[in-house]
């Protein structure tokens, strides 16, 4: 009786050491994961012709940090716009005409742009493109009253700065991974949307059922990044 005891214990033991393991292995791939982090520290927004084209100039100085415990390499910044608060649709979303100045050393870097564990650089990010005929164009034409009746106004809509690693990960500036394959299908979406409007039932249900598709693994592909699965 008393060596069953002794086994029982010891069992125990087992278990409760594995799991302690087992909470230490999530969290230090939690630390591990990739994560790319923008801190904003100012910016400006500027309207210019050039030849008759109609542009805008979006400055942004911040500070990029490589939060994860593993090297990453920084291959894209993309401009966003959202289109909800889920952050799964956008008014724009765009990687051209971008500019990188690394403030330390008053130097223009090109992507892509490798990153050490837990590194971090003051960047200065600008974006240039022509506004006429573009998404952009009704996006910077809209304004809201800052409070009703001051007639102050501000912009409806702010720009974003949007990291895009080697694994083709997608950060927002506060390091939440964003489902990009989800926004590529929410743009498209208007188009079965009015086929709908003409009857067409079935391409708009095919087109929402991968968007649901695209949620559910996005989801299942964050998980496994938490438990060391997936990069």
């Amino acid at each position: 009786m008393a060596h069953e005891t002794i086994i029982d214990q010891v069992l125990k033991l087992g278990s409760v050491s594995g799991l302690i393991s087992l909470i230490y292995l999530i969290f230090q791939n939690l630390r591990k994961r990739p994560r790319f982090k923008l801190d904003f520290q100012s910016g400006s927004g500027t309207h210019y012709d050039n030849e008759g084209v109609h542009f805008y100039r979006f400055s942004s100085v911040g500070i990029l940090k490589n939060q994860s415990l593993d090297p990453n390499t920084v291959t894209h910044l993309h401009l966003a716009v959202w289109g909800n608060k889920k952050k799964t649709s956008t008014l724009r979303f765009g990687y051209g005409g971008v500019k990188i100045i690394d403030k330390t050393s008053d130097q223009e870097l090109k992507l892509p742009i490798q990153f050490s564990p837990r590194e971090a650089r003051r960047l200065n990010i600008v974006f240039e493109f022509p506004v006429q005929g573009t998404a952009d164009e009704k996006i910077l034409q809209e304004h809201m009253e800052i409070k009703p009746g001051s007639g102050l106004y501000r912009p409806r809509y702010e720009y974003e700065i949007c990291v895009e690693d080697v694994a083709e990960n997608v950060f927002d500036s506060s390091g939440k991974q964003i489902n990009r394959e989800e926004i590529n299908l929410r743009w498209t979406l208007p188009n079965t949307v009015r086929e709908l409007q003409q009857g067409k039932i079935w391409p708009f249900i095919r087109h929402y059922w991968r968007i649901t598709l695209s949620n559910m693994s996005f989801r299942a592909k964050v998980l496994m990044q938490a438990l060391g699965l997936w990069r």
